[in-house]
């Protein structure tokens, strides 16, 4: 048998150097889960934004095309917009191949200046004040223009 003093062939990591590595990328994710968090509820809320004004406008072009006066039905307490037809003063659900209720995300809100906004065959439309909302600190604000029925987003904060 015999003994050899002096070489040690060690090959790997060690224990504590497995450790330190472990705790820096601990602390890395710890720190971004966060960022991440937020970005994904502002884009949830961008996307129902966006989902929204693509409601608008094509009820407004479809009031133009059909020459029917279409209104959207803003029900808050429900959280769901509803795209309508208005025969006198008559509301009538209007589905169609894109105009479907939307249901608002369960933590997405919003606040409405009327209970019905209309587009007119004329292409006009009524004044809508509509804003988006996750918290007080994200917040949309889509609008309709009324002599033209163009509809405008802008970000609050």
């Amino acid at each position: 048998m015999i003994l050899v003093i002096g070489k040690n062939d060690k090959r790997g990591f060690s224990l504590l150097e497995f450790l330190l590595v472990i705790t820096i990328l601990a602390t890395i994710f710890s720190l971004s889960i966060p960022l991440f968090k937020n970005n994904f509820n502002n884009l949830r809320l961008s996307n129902s934004t966006q989902d929204l004004v693509f409601l608008i406008r094509y009820l407004h072009s479809s009031a133009v095309m059909q020459n029917k006066t279409l209104c959207l039905n803003f029900d808050a307490q429900e959280r769901k917009i509803s795209p309508v037809s208005k025969n006198k003063s008559e509301f009538t659900i209007f589905n169609d191949r894109f105009a479907k209720i939307y249901q608002m995300p369960e933590d997405i809100y919003f606040e409405s200046n009327c209970l019905y906004a209309c587009f007119y065959p004329d292409g006009s439309a009524d004044k809508l004040n509509l804003f988006i909302k996750k918290d007080d600190k994200s917040i949309f604000k889509i609008e309709t223009i009324s002599m033209s029925g163009d509809v405008k987003i802008s970000k609050i904060n």
